[in-house]
């Protein structure tokens, strides 16, 4: 959890540009079902992604889904060979 405004962060390292895309890919179906989305960082192999819910300035449950949805992604991929 990251301060001012408070949000939800972390960031993600990829073996492969591969493996990259596919997260980077299902991240934006998945804020485009919930119609919520979050910063998403790109540099070299990794992502970082930041959300809050800017409407309010602060974490709301639709936060804590999409970091819990961005690290089943993450999981999800780490069990799949490029």
């Amino acid at each position: 959890v990251l301060e001012s405004p408070k949000r939800l962060a972390r960031s993600y390292k990829f073996p492969s540009s591969k493996k990259l895309q596919e997260f980077i890919s299902e991240l934006l179906e998945y804020q485009g079902k919930t119609n919520h989305s979050g910063d998403i960082r790109i540099n070299h192999g990794d992502v970082t992604v930041e959300v809050y819910t800017r409407d309010l300035n602060c974490l709301t449950e639709l936060d804590y889904e999409y970091a819990k949805m961005a690290d089943l992604i993450y999981r999800d991929l780490e069990h799949y060979s490029d």
